[in-house]
């Protein structure tokens, strides 16, 4: 919407923007991009992951079940990175 483009050049959002990303930053590391997903915060289960970046949008189930791997994977194996270069063309259908 037209009115939310307002907000691009509104210079009060630039520090609360500056300290989620230091805090994103600080839990996931200085040599990722964006997103940064953190799954439960503040616990001592909490893990943060970049990513995940996706080809196509999942739907229904699959979504859920997609959800529900990076969740487990942040927050219970440890797991540091997960990449790969070969990529789809995005189909956000």
């Amino acid at each position: 919407p037209e009115q939310l483009a307002t907000h691009a050049f509104d210079d009060s959002h630039d520090e609360y923007i500056a300290a989620e990303t230091e805090l994103a930053l600080s839990r996931a590391g200085r040599d990722v991009g964006t997103p940064i997903l953190t799954f439960r915060p503040g616990e001592p289960d909490e893990g943060s992951f970049f990513g995940p970046v996706l080809a196509s949008i999942p739907r229904g189930e699959q979504a859920v079940r997609l959800w529900d791997a990076v969740e487990l994977l942040a927050t219970t194996s440890g797991m540091a990175e997960l990449k790969r270069s070969d990529r789809a063309k995005p189909a956000f259908d």
